[in-house]
């Protein structure tokens, strides 16, 4: 397993706060960069049991990565779209999959990082409200209640508490968490350590860095990462992770589109 950087560079409080009640206080003008990546083939890079019916890269590129991009200027966050891979794999099935963990190297370039998976919808409630994704001194992210939540956190090398266990579809990571989570990042794509991500590809392997390196994390409201599908729960969010086979189907997505 090789790494290829573009760039050179290389115990949580017990109750820690929610990360919507941190306010800035400092006065600054944060830096806030998102980052997505839509990079080799969509389609083979899901298990075989969660692919999409075909390969949905252009309906990401057409109509999810806009809203993504319109979202951010409306906040005022800087927008970022990986074309390119910056993260080599052996295992070019994962290449899409892993870019997200590239942006870690970035610590310098930001004061928050949020990542967007490719087939995340930003929802017209999101634009219309001009709602800024909560931003915290460590790791935000939305708990993952899926199935596999239990099968991963049962993993020998998974050590992370089934309670803390998030998905790694929409996240937040500060300046100073990023710059501790890096090295851990970089010894893993180098092949020295967390090779759970072969089986797991980048969730189990954020989750095991967050926990090692001492991040505290902060689990958001699902609003920010909801897959459930239930109409009640869409009207509602201001991110829809269509996470799972059945949502991905480009008419499903076509009518979430028109209707949020």
């Amino acid at each position: 397993m090789k790494l290829r950087l573009s760039d050179s560079r290389a115990s949580e409080p017990p109750t820690p706060p929610h990360p919507s009640a941190i306010a800035r206080t400092d006065g600054r003008n944060l830096r806030v960069l998102v980052g997505q990546a839509a990079v080799g083939n969509f389609h083979d890079a899901f298990a075989d049991g969660n692919k999409p019916t075909r390969d949905l890269k252009a309906i990401y590129l057409r109509d999810l990565a806009p809203r993504a991009a319109a979202w951010c200027a409306v906040n005022g966050y800087d927008y970022m779209l990986l074309t390119q891979t910056r993260l080599e794999f052996s295992n070019k099935n994962i290449q899409f999959h892993a870019q997200k963990l590239w942006f870690l190297s970035q610590w310098d370039s930001f004061d928050y990082f949020i990542w967007l998976d490719a087939d995340v919808l930003i929802t017209r409630k999101a634009l219309r409200e001009a709602k800024p994704f909560p931003l915290a001194e460590g790791f935000v992210a939305v708990r993952d209640l899926a199935k596999s939540q239990k099968h991963f956190c049962a993993q020998d090398c998974i050590t992370v508490e089934r309670q803390n266990y998030f998905n790694s579809g929409v996240w937040s990571v500060s300046k100073q968490s990023a710059q501790k989570m890096w090295p851990c990042i970089r010894a893993f794509a180098e092949g020295r350590s967390y090779q759970e991500f072969r089986l797991s590809r980048d969730q189990c392997t954020l989750n095991q860095v967050v926990k090692d390196c001492g991040v505290t994390l902060h689990l958001a409201d699902s609003e920010w990462n909801q897959i459930s599908g239930k109409r009640a729960d869409n009207r509602r969010a201001y991110a829809i992770h269509f996470a799972g086979s059945q949502w991905k189907k480009p008419g499903r997505i076509r009518r979430y589109l028109r209707r949020y």
